[in-house]
């Protein structure tokens, strides 16, 4: 049974409380904080976030605390923070899906706290003002309205109708509050230490707001995924399953009311977990606990590890020991390779050419990535180890780097085209030498516009007399319509070329032809490629017909049609020398007819001649009987 406390109906929260901008960087080893972090007014808080690692700075050692930040890198954030991972489908004129808020935004509209704007935007690129954040920030909280939070600052007037309940709840619950000089200020623009802090404040109210109970038989949590509980959770009943959960807070296991088993499976608690007094057995099967005390008051306990199970630290009472043996206490295989937690690795876009993988396992080690273009077969685990694609190749783009247990991990997959879709493949190795069997695979969409380029590599040859078979200059990349023309050289004699990239024609000369083709898009960016054809000459001008069948006086001759080879276009025959036979005439399109009227043998020569001039000649001799 869950049980609530203060008046807040408050949303579940993800323990991946990471800041970083889109262009800032973790290194292997974690690095002093930055000077401007520890002079910030949030030093506190923003040096226990970085101690935790939760945020980074930029590559010149600074952390900007009072750099604003955007719309989207604040719903980015906020989204990691609350855990929000469902997308509903967006149209926002100025949000291409291409971009690298696209997803973060679609989990937003989902999550309810982002609309967009009457005209159809969401501004993705503009900074978040502090009244903004705040609708977002109680959007998600769903704190009461009407508490007079807001009512003591100066500014109040200024307050647009649809922040005043925000602010009012979230100013009296002390998660924003306002300058020494008494003013909110709900215009100004957050920046990076208020955006820490606000979801600091968040993240501490909800876990004090929400507690809850299983005192009763029965299995708690969902079939599949693992939802978050931010808050204490107490078990004092026996045979409870606990699943597929996330616990931001305490898990406390009453032995004293748990007499019977008590069992967690799938379920990752980021603060400690207790298990007080009682002979209770207590089965942790495929989960994570960051802290593990054991204090029995009275009889034994048995504390059972089972799969991939990661304890990461266990203490014992005094008066407390486990139990060996079967049942006891069991450690885990050395063979078991790391596993990501649930929602691991993401894949970010960053900018045109680079994505960022972020990755969270269960143990310490080493981390693997790589791209290839998308629908490439997918690698082997040992070859993206090694940085190579399914072939051996060496893939576009490979990084690895170590990790801490149940830490992010950061990694840059660097040199990516903009605009193309890529599949990253993604693989584990714990600092013992188990490596995943498997790869775990993303895809992303690079952000900008991919380069124009003509895709035809080259044309194929053509021969003089043959229609020339059609073909479609492609291109890729660019923007809007694309328009192509002959940038430099000569077509082949015959040939054309349309503005829509279509080579066709009849070739009329022999000879080898070199010219440049190129590619313009609508805003006139341009790419060009060269291109060399070669036209053969014709098949030789052949005689197929050799010889002629003999005639007889007073008869008609059977007509006969002289068959060529070879050649262009259309042919003429003619007699070159000798006679026909007395009655029989020969016509310009190869028919030799009549009825012979003397008899003996007659030898002759035909010409034909081509289109082009090109002629051949074939001699006959036609016997004409009496």
């Amino acid at each position: 049974m869950d049980h609530f406390f203060r008046r807040a109906i408050v949303a579940t929260l993800a323990l991946c409380l990471i800041f970083a901008s889109f262009h800032a960087v973790f290194a292997e080893a974690r690095e002093s904080a930055p000077g401007d972090l520890k002079s910030s007014w949030a030093s506190k808080v923003l040096q226990e976030w970085w101690g935790k690692e939760w945020i980074a700075g930029y590559p010149d050692e600074t952390f900007r605390p009072n750099t604003n930040i955007s719309r989207a890198e604040f719903i980015t954030l906020t989204n990691r923070v609350l855990g929000l991972r469902e997308k509903a489908a967006i149209s926002f004129r100025d949000l291409p899906s291409g971009n690298w808020a696209y997803g973060q935004i679609a989990i937003a509209f989902q999550a309810g706290y982002v609309k967009g704007y009457k005209d159809g935007t969401v501004l993705p690129n503009s900074p978040i003002s502090r009244q903004e954040a705040a609708v977002m920030v109680n959007t998600l909280l769903r704190l009461e309205e009407g508490i007079g939070g807001a009512a003591k600052f100066n500014d109040a007037a200024d307050f647009a109708d649809w922040s005043k309940a925000a602010i009012d709840a979230l100013t009296a619950e002390g998660i924003l509050s306002g300058y020494p000089d008494g003013t909110f200020r709900p215009v100004n623009k957050i920046t990076r230490a208020e955006a820490v802090v606000v979801l600091n404040n968040a993240l501490q109210y909800a876990k004090k707001a929400r507690s809850i109970t299983y005192d009763k038989p029965d299995v708690y949590g969902t079939d599949s995924g693992t939802p978050s509980i931010v808050g204490n959770v107490t078990v004092n009943s026996s045979e409870v399953t606990l699943q597929n959960r996330l616990i931001v807070g305490d898990l406390v296991i009453d032995g004293a009311k748990t007499d019977g088993n008590v069992i967690l499976r799938n379920v990752i608690v980021r603060g400690k977990t207790y298990v007080n007094g009682g002979a209770s057995q207590i089965n942790i099967v495929d989960s994570a606990l960051d802290s593990l005390q054991v204090c029995a008051a009275k009889g034994s306990v048995r504390i059972v590890e089972e799969g991939r199970t990661d304890i990461r630290e266990t203490s014992w009472c005094s008066s407390s020991v486990p139990e060996a043996g079967v049942g006891g206490w069991s450690e885990p295989s050395d063979t078991t390779p790391p596993f990501f937690w649930p929602g691991y690795p993401q894949m970010v876009v960053e900018s045109d050419t680079a994505v960022q993988v972020v990755a969270k396992a269960n143990e310490q080690g080493r981390l693997y990535a790589l791209a290839v273009l998308s629908g490439e077969a997918s690698p082997s685990a040992s070859q993206v180890k090694d940085g190579k694609d399914s072939i051996g190749a060496y893939a576009l783009s490979f990084t690895q780097g170590l990790f801490a247990a149940n830490m992010e991990k950061m990694l840059q997959l660097t040199g990516l085209t903009a605009g193309t879709d890529y599949d990253i493949y993604v693989v584990a190795e714990d600092d013992k030498g188990n490596l995943q069997p498997f790869p775990t695979k993303g895809s992303v969409l690079t952000n900008g516009v991919a380069p124009l380029k003509i895709v035809a590599a080259s044309l194929p040859k053509g021969k003089i007399g043959d229609v020339y078979a059609l073909q479609t200059i492609s291109a890729s990349g660019g923007v809007g319509a694309r328009t192509f023309s002959l940038a430099s050289g000569a077509l082949p004699p015959g040939m054309a070329f349309t503005s829509s990239g279509i080579f066709s024609g009849s070739p009329t000369v022999a000879g080898t032809y070199t010219f440049t083709i190129r590619v313009t898009d609508s805003v006139g960016t341009n790419a060009q490629q060269s291109f060399s054809v070669a036209i053969d000459p014709p098949n030789p001008l052949a005689f197929f017909t050799t010889s002629l069948p003999k005639g007889k006086v007073g008869s008609v001759y059977a007509a006969q049609t002289l068959e060529i080879s070879g050649g262009v276009g259309a042919r003429t025959f003619s007699l070159a020398s000798g006679a026909l036979p007395p009655g029989m005439a020969f016509t310009s399109s190869g028919i030799f007819s009549g009825s012979p009227t003397i008899a003996g043998t007659y030898t002759f020569t035909i010409r034909v001649t081509d289109s082009l001039g090109t002629n051949a000649q074939q001699s006959f001799s036609v016997a004409i009987d009496p």
